[in-house]
Order: structure tokens, then C-alpha cells, then sequence
């Protein structure tokens, strides 16, 4: 039981150092306001995953020890994250409609909503991994995902110098 929770450890702060040496280098590579683009890109997708997909996620664990048996337990964990990637769709056509946000959030937006079910999906994977007690598995999943987003956003700031391609790098590495 140490070992593992040795390892659940250094799957949180493994990650956590290279996430802050890949911000780190895009304050290099980006300028300040794009930067601040891909900021509060990162916590919009924050955000949105809080509000509609973290209980699924949370609510996935718990039922699966007790249900794991049962074959109607994953059969619904798809269709409820669709259903929640529906509902994030209606709130950001809502927004989009209301016409109070600037073309360059409106395509901020059009990035992140995406971009929110790549990493609500992303965290729904490694949580399953901690359900099947699986802290390797869990482990090169953390460090897999950011080594490739420090990779993809480093490549991505340099040629392009838009936010916007480092934010959807980033999220197609965690959908990988």
C-alpha cells in the first residue's frame, strides 16, 4: 500500500513540474497578451469540466467497486458524458448568441468547448485507472499526456506564436 500511494504521488507531482516548465517556456515563446489568451483558455476549460463533468467522473468511482460486476455500469458512463458534452454545447450556443463576446473569445470558446471533453474524457480514463487500483497505468498516463503537451505547445508557440493552436495541441494530446 506505500508503494502505491508512493507512486499516485509521483503521478501528481511528476506532471505538476513539467506543466509548470511548459508554462515556463510559452511566457517565452508567446507574447504576454497571447499568453493571457491561453491562460484564461486553460481555465475556461477548467471551468466548463468543473461545472458538467467532474461529478460524472467523481460518481464513476464510486459505483464502480460496487457495480463492476454488474454489466450495465459502463454502458452508461458514455451516453451520460455525451449527454454532458450536449448540455456544454447548448451553454456555449447560448453564449455565442447572446452577441456580448468579442470574435476573438467567440473563437476561444469554439476551442475550449472541445477542448473541455478532451480533458473531462482524459480524466475520466485515469480515474478509472485509480477505480482497478492501477497506480502504474495511472502513473504513465499523467506523465505521457504532459510530456506530449510540453512537446506540442512548445512546437506549436514556436511556429504559429497563436494561442489558439497551442490550446487545441494541448487538447488533442490529451485526447491521445
Amino acid at each position: 500500500m506505500l508503494r502505491e500511494s508512493f507512486i499516485y504521488i509521483l503521478s501528481r507531482a511528476v506532471p505538476s513540474g513539467i506543466a509548470f516548465v511548459t508554462g515556463m517556456a510559452l511566457t517565452w515563446l508567446l507574447a504576454p497578451a497571447d499568453y493571457g489568451v491561453y491562460g484564461l483558455g486553460l481555465a475556461l476549460v477548467g471551468l466548463i469540466a468543473a461545472v458538467f463533468f467532474d461529478w460524472h467522473a467523481l460518481a464513476f468511482m464510486r459505483f464502480y467497486q460496487a457495480e463492476v460486476v454488474r454489466p450495465t455500469l459502463m454502458p452508461t458512463v458514455l451516453p451520460n458524458f455525451v449527454m454532458l458534452g450536449i448540455a456544454s454545447i447548448v451553454l456555449a450556443l447560448l453564449g455565442y448568441a447572446s452577441g456580448t463576446l468579442t470574435p476573438d473569445y467567440r473563437e476561444l470558446l469554439w476551442i475550449c468547448v472541445p477542448g473541455c471533453w478532451c480533458y473531462a474524457w482524459f480524466e475520466l480514463a485515469v480515474r478509472m485507472q485509480i477505480a482497478r487500483f492501477k497506480p502504474g497505468q495511472y502513473f504513465w498516463m499523467n506523465m505521457v499526456r504532459n510530456v506530449g503537451i510540453l512537446a506540442v505547445t512548445i512546437a506549436l508557440a514556436w511556429a504559429t506564436r497563436s494561442p489558439f493552436a497551442v490550446l487545441a495541441g494541448s487538447f488533442l494530446v490529451m485526447l491521445g
